[in-house]
């Protein structure tokens, strides 16, 4: 259990906060399909997620780094709008506008906090105190929540590490093995050898 078993990179984190952006799905979805990689099965898939990988940053800069400024704006119209309405001069426009910035105002700041809280938490787990007795129960029940202990292959249970390093390979090659490839053949080809 305390033997260090390297499982290979670490998974690209998603944020919460991009599943609540309207048209995140879509996107997502688009520049897949827009990605062009040639090769086997397991390598575009692999270039593939490293492709969007590098999207997905871009789009979190472009869509979440203003967020203060939006959040400021929305609010600042909103505002305005509550300070229109006690005058008691709204239109039926104003009326709607008030609504839609009030909810516009909402959704930006739960966007926030969802950020803020998964970012605190991402920070506290990699920085963290280290002496305490909370932090060490949390990543010890963490572990024990999410390690493999064993795997079924073929009404047979495998437990040890490096069984179980083959039996998860062994299903990905079942699934990205190539059926059928027609390769260029040599056969004929006399090459020049070294001899004796």
């Amino acid at each position: 259990l305390d033997e260090f078993i390297d499982w290979g990179p670490k998974p690209f984190r998603v944020l919460d906060c991009w599943r609540c952006e309207s048209g995140f799905g879509d996107f997502v979805k688009e520049q897949w399909q827009n990605l062009q990689v040639d090769g086997r099965v397991a390598f575009v898939l692999k270039e593939k997620l490293k492709g969007l990988k590098n999207i997905l940053r871009v789009w979190n800069k472009q869509s979440f780094d203003q967020l203060d400024t939006q959040i400021e704006e929305a609010s600042r119209l909103a505002h305005y709008l509550d300070l229109k309405s006690e005058e008691g001069i709204l239109c039926d426009v104003d009326i709607q506008l008030k609504r839609e910035w009030r909810a516009k105002t909402f959704h930006l700041l739960s966007q926030k906090e969802s950020l803020l809280f998964q970012k605190s938490r991402l920070r506290w787990l990699r920085e963290g105190d280290a002496n305490t007795s909370f932090y060490h129960a949390c990543i010890n029940k963490r572990r024990m929540r999410n390690m493999v202990r064993s795997v079924v292959v073929n009404s047979e249970r495998h437990s040890d590490p490096i069984a179980l390093k083959e039996a998860f390979r062994g299903f990905f090659e079942m699934h990205f093995k190539e059926k059928s490839s027609q390769r260029l053949s040599l056969d004929g080809v006399n090459f020049k050898t070294l001899s004796e």
